[in-house]
């Protein structure tokens, strides 16, 4: 299951999130937040589109098959930015 999360561009560092790929979100960039329109070429049919730029963690790029970033991705429906590393705490 994937589960998204509209966050502020300092996510990642506020959190001490590693990317291991790609860039963070830039405040200077308004696109990245913009709702893209997609036409239907950029769509997958029955499938769902984020619609906007994109962070993945590592397990969902690797299903994706590792995919070039900083350009339209098919598959997410949006601009794929990053691969972060997502490490979970015992407690």
């Amino acid at each position: 299951m994937v589960h998204a999360f509209d966050i502020y561009y300092n996510y990642f560092s506020f959190y001490k999130i590693p990317i291991l790929k790609g860039r963070n979100f830039s405040p200077e960039l308004k696109d990245e937040s913009a709702r893209l329109k997609l036409v239907e070429s950029q769509t997958i049919p029955g499938s769902s589109a984020a619609r906007q730029a994109v962070v993945v963690n590592e397990t969902l790029y690797k299903l994706l098959g590792e995919p070039q970033l900083n350009i339209f991705n098919k598959e997410i429906g949006g601009q794929l930015l990053a691969c972060v590393q997502i490490t979970i705490l015992k407690i």
